[in-house]
């Protein structure tokens, strides 16, 4: 059970400090994008093994802060990490009620029709 509870601080860690960011910039890039590859990471061995961890995922709204994360990016990095981000977790999340939440709020809608500037 102890692992399951640092999971769930780096979790907690990890949403607090995408919070705290205004705008992403070539400065914080490589913290965001390994940010919200770890969330994936730990979201998918949560949904197979606990499900206090998307509990913990809807509480925190991490997917609205996955899309304000998009809006302030300035970086391609960060707005194909959070592509694949979702890719993983759509692709590897088990239990219905995790789909069905990725897929009714918009979310999925709002990542994909996002514009990416490749320039």
């Amino acid at each position: 059970m102890t692992c399951f509870r640092n999971f769930i601080e780096i979790l907690l860690h990890l949403t607090d400090q995408l919070r705290k960011i205004q705008i992403v910039n070539d400065t914080n890039k490589d913290f965001v994008v390994e940010a919200l590859r770890s969330i994936a990471e730990i979201l998918t061995y949560g949904d197979h093994h606990d499900p206090s961890f998307f509990e913990f995922f809807l509480e925190k709204q991490v997917m609205g802060e996955f899309v304000r994360i998009l809006r302030v990016s300035k970086t391609v990095t960060v707005s194909v990490q959070s592509l694949q981000t979702m890719g993983i977790m759509i692709q590897n999340l088990k239990s219905e009620q995790a789909i069905y939440y990725l897929f009714s709020n918009e979310y999925v809608n709002y990542l994909l029709s996002s514009p990416l500037d490749m320039a």
